[in-house]
């Protein structure tokens, strides 16, 4: 089943405040309560619009296929790419790093945003 997983991106973001976040983006706090509980039957193409616009992100990016018995998929199926993946929030795997590794990484992240 295909569903969102708008909370997932936003934790491996390290975003903290989600319905602010969402809010901040002109979504009001009760859609941004059903998008953030996956309690919404749809989703207005303008609200994945300004998220994606402001995660740097696809789409597909916020879906997750999720395995189910009635629509069995394989592994070469193109929804497969969409299977969850645990992504630990990048701000908790920071806070582990000695100074050196964060100068490191910071150079790295550098390197990543000149492509």
């Amino acid at each position: 089943m295909l569903s969102l997983n708008i909370s997932g991106v936003l934790a491996a973001k390290g975003i903290e405040s989600p319905h602010y976040f969402l809010m901040k983006l002109g979504i009001s706090r009760h859609t941004a309560h059903l998008i953030l509980h996956n309690q919404h039957s749809s989703v207005q193409l303008v609200h994945l619009s300004k998220i994606c616009h402001a995660l740097q992100c696809a789409p597909s990016d916020l879906f997750i296929w999720n395995d189910d018995k009635d629509l069995p998929i394989t592994d070469t199926h193109p929804l497969s790419k969409l299977r969850k993946k645990d992504t630990p929030p990048l701000a908790g795997r920071i806070r582990n790093l000695s100074l050196d590794q964060v100068s490191i990484l910071n150079n790295f992240l550098d390197d990543l945003e000149k492509k």
